[in-house]
């Protein structure tokens, strides 16, 4: 019997999977695992702090950020799958830095880090 067929040759090229038919190569794109880190910022005395700067360091290398709004609240998205720390910018006078905190994202999960400063 005569005839033609074709055949699909699947390969991993640099986090891409790449499918070869009829002599081209196309490449898909793998998307990221990345999550969400979500919490409040608030001091010791009741208060949310508005406007301090929130950092996600993650092992990897990357840095994410995110503002507190008025009440406190941050919210950093694209964070990707791994562990890293969280650290507060300025704190109001006669308030004490807060050591960062440790977190663990899951790739389209939220984690939840809220952190307390002591204030006098």
């Amino acid at each position: 019997m005569g005839g033609t067929h074709k055949t699909r040759v699947y390969a991993i090229v640099a986090g891409a999977v790449a499918v070869m038919a009829a002599g081209c190569i196309t490449t898909t794109a793998t998307t990221p695992e990345v999550g969400v880190i979500a919490g409040t910022i608030s001091n010791s005395l009741g208060g949310g702090i508005a406007n301090t700067t929130v950092t996600a360091s993650s092992d990897s290398g990357g840095e994410y950020v995110s503002t507190t709004d008025s009440v406190g609240n941050y919210l950093i998205t694209g964070v990707p799958d791994g562990n890293g720390s969280i650290g507060v910018g300025a704190v109001p006078v006669l308030c004490t830095q807060p050591a960062s905190a440790a977190y663990d994202v899951i790739a389209m999960d939220t984690t939840r880090i809220s952190i307390t400063v002591t204030c006098n």
